[in-house]
């Protein structure tokens, strides 16, 4: 008995995708004309696609939807199979590519793109490097003519456009001498901008300038310093790459203040006497100023107001943003005191008293009955006035005495200053009377001499006694006492 083994035989196919219009043709190597052959296990088939015009080979797939790139495909026999050719447009699915060869070199995925480079695939992810050459400029990756990415080097994934099922990524490379660039100084002062910023030589670009608020343009210049226009708006002609600066400047504003007093009948009057301000002068546009009224003795701060007259604020200190040159006014009021006089009735009678503003000048007088004479005016003791009518300003409640004395003759006496000491001895003498005049000296003064009426020092002592032959005066004089300090540093740098 023989056992008969008979050799299994396998059929290798080949074929174009049917397409609309036919694209190319294949060919079964030694089988002119066959779509397909018969072959024995381990045999090999060299299959051969060929595009048509205006189309081109892209991969042969076997059954089991493997691709193969090369167009002559070499089969080694293992299982019957169906080979399918593959073409497509004669326009690459991918092109990487640059807009200026002369301008940089493009590598994608490692390798250096040519212009023939046609091997990428739509969803594949391509890694891209642009390296300028000299005299040119990156301007970014553009895919299918959208601005992707200014780095050089970037990853992209190729994305078909519309319908067309193609895509296109470009390398942009411009020659540097043709680029336009504006700027702001300081940047915090305005925006620039440019009707282009790449532009063939000799071709115009027009510049604006716009200042930010606060900020005034000043002029273009060149990156030099060199001035080129005063105009926001110029045109300049693009003959080579250069740089064009806008100047701003920062406005600034006068902030002034006045104190002013409220009349009383609805007019305000500048005066110094009621205070002062701190805080104005210059100030940069959009920052503040702090405005601080102050009120001297006898006044109040009331409020601030605008040239206008208007309230602006009634605090005392004030913050303030200004637009432009600004005039305030810190608004004061005069307190009010009230100013008593008093003598003994059977002396003399005295007239004057009353209420006044703080800064108004009061007027007393006083009269003398028969058979007496007036002494002099007091506050507190002491002598502030040897004449009968009496003029001051009002600081403050105020509280006058007349003193009035009987005999031929008065002696006055007064201290200067009237805070240094007080003085006695006043009064009304008959001739060749013995008057003891008396001064002590407050603290912080020391008693410095008498002198008379003519200015002439009568005495250095405190206490003094004059023979009286008329009226007289006598004017006890204090000075300040003056103190040293002396400091020292003791071995641990403090003084003691």
């Amino acid at each position: 008995m023989r056992a008969v083994f008979e050799e299994n035989t396998y059929t290798v196919t080949a074929k174009a995708k049917k397409t609309f219009v036919e694209r190319g043709t294949v060919e079964i190597e030694g089988h002119p004309g066959a779509s397909s052959v018969t072959c024995g296990y381990g045999d090999t088939v060299m299959l051969k696609a060929k595009a048509n015009d205006g189309y081109r080979f892209d991969h042969w797939k076997d059954g089991s939807g493997k691709e193969y790139e090369s167009a002559e495909l070499v089969v080694k026999v293992t299982k019957s199979d169906t080979y399918t050719a593959i073409f497509t447009d004669s326009k690459p699915e991918v092109m990487v590519t640059a807009d200026s060869w002369l301008g940089g070199t493009v590598t994608c995925n490692g390798a250096v793109v040519k212009p023939t480079t046609d091997t990428f695939k739509l969803g594949e992810t391509l890694h891209l490097t642009a390296k300028t050459h000299p005299g040119f400029l990156f301007w970014g990756w553009y895919v299918n003519g959208r601005l992707k990415s200014l780095k050089h080097e970037t990853s992209l994934v190729a994305k078909a456009r519309g319908k067309t099922g193609h895509c296109v990524i470009t390398a942009g490379f411009v020659p540097i001498d043709t680029v336009c660039v504006p700027l702001a100084d300081p940047a915090e002062g305005g925006t620039v901008k440019a009707s282009r910023v790449l532009a063939d030589r000799g071709a115009e670009v027009a510049l604006k300038a716009t200042p930010n608020p606060g900020y005034v343009f000043t002029g273009w210049y060149t990156a030099g310093g060199t001035f080129e226009s005063a105009d926001a708006e110029f045109t300049c002609h693009q003959e080579s790459s250069h740089v064009h600066v806008a100047r701003f400047m920062a406005n600034s504003y006068e902030v002034d203040a006045t104190t002013v007093v409220d009349s009383g009948t609805g007019s305000l009057v500048e005066s110094s006497a009621a205070g002062w301000v701190e805080g104005a002068g210059t100030v940069e546009a959009e920052h503040a100023v702090t405005l601080t009224a102050h009120a001297l003795s006898g006044y109040a701060f009331e409020y601030w107001a605008d040239a206008s007259g208007a309230v602006v604020s009634r605090d005392r200190t004030y913050h303030v943003v200004p637009t432009s040159d600004t005039t305030l006014q810190a608004v004061f009021s005069a307190k009010q005191y009230t100013v008593d006089v008093s003598c003994e009735e059977s002396m003399g009678m005295v007239e004057g008293a009353g209420t006044y503003a703080a800064g108004q000048v009061a007027t007393v007088r006083a009269v003398a009955a028969e058979d007496t004479s007036f002494v002099g005016w007091f506050q507190n003791g002491t002598c502030v006035s040897s004449k009968k009518t009496y003029r001051f300003t009002v600081r403050e409640d105020t509280s006058l005495y007349a003193v009035f004395a009987s005999g031929s003759y008065v002696v006055h006496t007064v201290a200067s200053p009237a805070e240094g000491g007080a003085v006695s001895g006043f009064g009304g003498y008959e001739a060749d009377d013995r008057a003891t005049l008396r001064a002590i000296a407050n603290t912080g003064y020391s008693f410095a001499g008498w002198t008379d009426g003519k200015g002439e020092t009568v005495s250095e002592n405190a206490d003094y006694t004059v023979k009286v032959t008329g009226d007289a005066t006598y004017t006890a004089t204090f000075a300040p006492k003056s103190y040293q300090v002396v400091l020292s540093a003791s071995d641990d740098g403090v003084a003691p």
